[in-house]
């Protein structure tokens, strides 16, 4: 009796264990970028392509997907693969993501954090945007 519950219970630990696509850590290539008030563009690269944007903060606040001064831009499985706004577009590119932002004309400095998602793997990228003085 004893041989047969183990038996069982070993085939049920084979059986239970996943064999997901997505078990890779994302590996951007830098966790910060700074930008001179005149903006321009960066491109970061990541070791998988599965991954997708699943958070947006800016100066603290964290952005809803149906913001109207947001659009998020929605892909296969409807996970964002990029936003756009009047002064900064992030968007996914296989491995690669590109950041443009347009000029700071502002007082103050603008501060972005993106959170990309592969699976239960996470990793951010905090955007950084001097101010013209």
């Amino acid at each position: 009796m004893k041989k047969i519950l183990l038996l069982f219970i070993s085939v049920m630990f084979c059986i239970s264990c996943s064999n997901s696509e997505n078990t890779e850590d994302i590996g951007l290539s830098a966790q910060v970028v700074e930008f001179t008030y005149e903006g321009g563009n960066r491109s970061l690269s990541t070791k998988v392509d599965t991954w997708w944007i699943s958070n947006l903060r800016v100066n603290g606040v964290d952005i809803p997907s149906n913001d109207k001064n947001y659009a998020f831009i929605k892909g296969e499985y409807e996970t964002v693969v990029g936003i756009k706004a009047s002064w900064v577009t992030i968007e996914k590119n296989g491995k690669k993501l590109n950041i443009n932002v347009s000029d700071n004309t502002n007082s103050e400095s603008r501060e972005i954090i993106v959170t990309l998602q592969n699976s239960n793997f996470f990793d951010t990228v905090t955007i950084i945007q001097k101010p013209k003085k």
